[in-house]
């Protein structure tokens, strides 16, 4: 099989606390052909100092103002010198066979355009658990899988993986575009959604990846709605994702949709945009869950998610 090179891209703003432990794993990995891009966001803290301190050769550091997450991906990108992009949060990290394992990966699937490990989440301190789909967990070692056929037969609202855990083959980022800059809630949805209408996905049900949910106050969303401009919902129905003709897709868009701009009406934000967004939906891709969130009263489906006591969202 060809040698493969991976650019490990790393968007940091005021990591001091995650970036050290992030990059001594990517120095750590068993295979060790990379460069790793670190895009600085416009940092306040040390987390810049800490970066340049690291003498691997391998890493180099492109400092920018602040333009948020998908700006900093996006150069990132751009600069990028191999043909597969492993995105790294600098506040997650990799197990030491992380790249080797996703190179074996595309050496049995060359033709595919994302592949993905299951990962741990870590949390209340350390405490870590594998997050995985229910569906794919079930699996023993690897599967190949149509994201949009996924979701329809699966009824889910969840991507099946997160940012750090992903590598995808630049060639599908010059069909799909980049990162989208006006997005910066489910920004991560937006772009591996588009992605993944490039091929099938490849996913190994083994936890390569740390996801660390225990990140600074200041860096994580405060509870309250971000404006609908900035997040994926006022985009779902526009983008390219919209222009499909693949049924699947046009399932996973609406019902997606819906989901989303739920999370507004049910604290009746922004109502006059999401009641524009709303007419874009088209009622006969809907699941039955879905109908139930489009059609029933605000106050109904409440009270009957508090009386089961499920929680959705």
């Amino acid at each position: 099989m060809k040698e493969l090179y991976f650019s490990i891209i790393i968007p940091l703003y005021n990591k001091e606390d995650y970036i050290g432990r992030c990059l001594e794993s990517v120095i750590n990995q068993t295979q060790g052909n990379y460069e790793c891009i670190v895009v600085d966001d416009g940092s306040v803290d040390q987390s810049l100092a800490i970066v340049t301190a690291f003498s691997d050769k391998r890493i180099r550091v492109i400092s920018k103002d602040n333009g948020g997450v998908s700006s900093a991906r996006n150069v990132g990108i751009q600069s990028a010198k191999y043909d597969y992009l492993a995105f790294l949060d600098a506040d997650d990290y990799w197990a030491p066979t992380y790249l080797e394992e996703i190179s074996e990966l595309i050496g049995k699937y060359p033709n595919r355009c994302l592949y993905f490990s299951s990962y741990y989440r870590v949390e209340n301190g350390g405490v870590k658990t594998v997050k995985s789909s229910p569906t794919l967990a079930r699996t023993n070692n690897t599967v190949v899988f149509n994201l949009f056929n996924f979701f329809k037969n699966y009824h889910s609202y969840e991507l099946p993986f997160h940012t750090s855990c992903c590598v995808v083959d630049k060639k599908a980022i010059l069909e799909v575009g980049d990162f989208d800059e006006r997005i910066y809630y489910y920004e991560d949805y937006d772009f591996f959604s588009r992605v993944s209408t490039q091929s099938e996905i490849v996913y190994i049900n083994k936890p390569l990846s740390f996801y660390n949910c225990d990140v600074d106050e200041e860096n994580r969303l405060t509870g309250k709605r971000p404006p609908i401009d900035k997040h994926w919902a006022s985009q779902i129905l526009f983008g390219l994702l919209s222009k499909s003709k693949n049924s699947n897709v046009i399932y996973f868009v609406n019902n997606m949709a819906v989901y989303l701009l739920w999370k507004y009406e049910k604290e009746r934000l922004y109502m006059n945009k999401v009641k524009m967004i709303r007419k874009l939906i088209d009622t006969n891709f809907l699941s039955k869950k879905s109908l139930i969130f489009f059609y029933f009263p605000r106050w109904l489906i409440i009270l009957f998610l508090n009386l089961k006591n499920i929680r959705v969202l």
